[in-house]
């Protein structure tokens, strides 16, 4: 048998960490959450759950989930975000690899993105394969601001597991365009150091395509309103990206 620690990192998420949680302990030997000093409820519900709790100052995403996954003790590990449940099908695979021979260094999830409860296949949103599950002291975090990724070994094997990863990051439209607001923002800071050229031309070149991969390409279309409006959100995310590292780039 295979043991599996899950981690998760944390800051003010008692509205949805329990599901995420409920789900995750059905695999785990281990829970550890790295916490940002919360001030609601969080620490508490994951305590509840028999969480290990280790508060950490924030050090960006990926520092965080390095600093997460290195605590780790067991043979394999699962990254998660407050705002992703294991599906039925998914909590079954992983189980499968952990009481059966099923050998691989790392595993690629589908994720599965919800708009107000409801499953998104188009704009990109789906398959939106993530490495999550890794073999202990095989892999590492890496990248900058939001976009961070998990980087395997030379040499690793990665295989597909089924079943989807729920994520339910956005209950309202009003959440989304907040999560637009606030990583366009963080993603500015990185590209700020840019040419006004470079700046400038990707303003006026990406974010139209931005649009018509999204809504034409990835087929928005096929989601009515829903999918013109995750089209749109993709597209300003992209507009205010540029537009931000501007002003900063003409204000610093």
């Amino acid at each position: 048998m295979k043991t599996l620690s899950v981690v998760i990192i944390s800051f003010n998420e008692e509205k949805r960490l329990a599901k995420c949680l409920e789900a995750a302990r059905q695999v785990a030997d281990e829970i550890i959450l790295v916490d940002s000093h919360s001030t609601d409820g969080t620490v508490a519900i994951a305590q509840s759950f028999g969480a290990s709790i280790h508060s950490q100052e924030f050090l960006g995403y990926v520092g965080q989930k390095n600093f997460a996954k290195d605590l780790a003790k067991m043979d394999y590990i699962l990254s998660l975000d407050c705002d992703e449940i294991l599906s039925n099908e998914l909590i079954n695979s992983i189980l499968d690899i952990k009481y059966n021979n099923i050998q691989s260094d790392g595993f690629l999830v589908n994720r599965l993105n919800l708009l107000e409860g409801k499953p998104m296949k188009s704009c990109g949103w789906y398959p939106d394969s993530k490495l999550r599950l890794w073999k202990n002291g095989m892999a590492r975090w890496v990248g900058h601001t939001i976009h961070e990724k998990l980087e395997m070994d030379a040499g690793s094997i990665v295989k597909p597991l089924i079943g989807d990863l729920i994520h339910d990051t956005y209950p309202t439209r009003e959440s989304f365009e907040r999560q637009v607001e606030k990583f366009s923002g963080i993603a500015a800071l990185h590209f700020k150091d840019n040419s006004y050229i470079y700046l400038i031309f990707k303003l006026c070149v990406s974010t139209p395509f931005k649009f018509f991969k999204s809504y034409f390409l990835k087929k928005g279309f096929t989601d009515g309103n829903a999918g013109f409006f995750v089209a749109k959100m993709q597209t300003r995310e992209v507009f205010l990206k540029y537009l931000k590292a501007i002003q900063l780039k003409l204000y610093s």
